[in-house]
């Protein structure tokens, strides 16, 4: 399987696809598991032993799901993401890479791109598009956000694979959480939660604390990434692009 969908993933054009859907591309990406690199923070093998967990490839493919979206997330970690209230804010610096300015006709009404809503359909429309923006002091990167919207974006294609997955921002700051049932040898289960901060680059397991009580922007949050079921289905991967991407990961 592994190599299977390497071939498949390098050799798009010459398939007869000048391009892939999105949500077909990512379960591809979630297939070759173990062609990802080495997981940030604690890797399976240390899950396995703290929690007293399977060895087997039902929980290998879990744990790593979480881990390649959050890579993907990360393509460009040094784009400006983070900068929400600060003066001046970076987000008005940025520009298409040719030097054409974001602001459209859909989008005259704001005063720049940066106060405008980056829904996940926004966010990742962008990350899977060969177009590329430019920062004077960041040079050029596929898409960007705030931490909620990335956390939109991430929670949209967990969701997409079949997570139980939720945008939590109790203050000024989001991230993700991913309810994942895993298997001990002796058939138990295990309910745990993977916390995911695709701003600051964390990934951290521990057992699950219960249902959250979201609030207001919380529930705001989440309701766009239920509303996004879809979006995948409506984004196309170029073979250019799909190159890129693969570049992310240790082939």
């Amino acid at each position: 399987m592994r190599y299977l969908t390497l071939v498949i993933l390098t050799l798009i054009p010459f398939l007869g696809w000048s391009q892939i859907q999105a949500d077909k591309y990512v379960n591809l990406l979630a297939i070759d598991r173990e062609l990802i690199f080495e997981p940030i923070g604690e890797s399976f093998n240390y899950l396995t032993e703290e929690y007293d967990l399977s060895v087997n490839e039902e929980n290998y493919r879990k744990f790593m799901d979480v881990q390649i979206i959050h890579r993907l997330i990360n393509e460009s970690p040094d784009a400006p993401d983070i900068w929400n209230f600060q003066e001046p804010n970076e987000r008005h610096r940025i520009t298409l890479s040719a030097g054409t300015p974001l602001i459209t006709l859909e989008h005259e009404h704001y005063n720049s791109y940066a106060d405008i809503d980056r829904t996940p359909y926004s966010y990742l429309d962008d990350l899977f598009s060969d177009n590329k923006y430019y920062h004077p002091d960041y040079n050029s990167f596929a898409t960007f956000g705030w931490c909620a919207e990335r956390e939109m974006a991430y929670s949209t294609i967990m969701h997409s694979l079949g997570y139980t997955v939720e945008v939590i921002a109790p203050g000024s700051h989001a991230w993700s959480r991913i309810s994942v049932h895993f298997r001990r040898d002796n058939g138990n289960t295990v309910y745990m939660q993977a916390l995911v901060d695709n701003t600051y680059d964390i990934i951290s397991w521990n057992m699950y604390e219960g249902p959250n009580m979201h609030n207001r922007l919380e529930r705001w949050y989440n309701q766009q990434v239920r509303r996004s079921k879809a979006v995948l289905g409506k984004i196309n991967v170029s073979p250019d692009r799909s190159r890129e991407i693969l570049q992310l990961f240790k082939y």
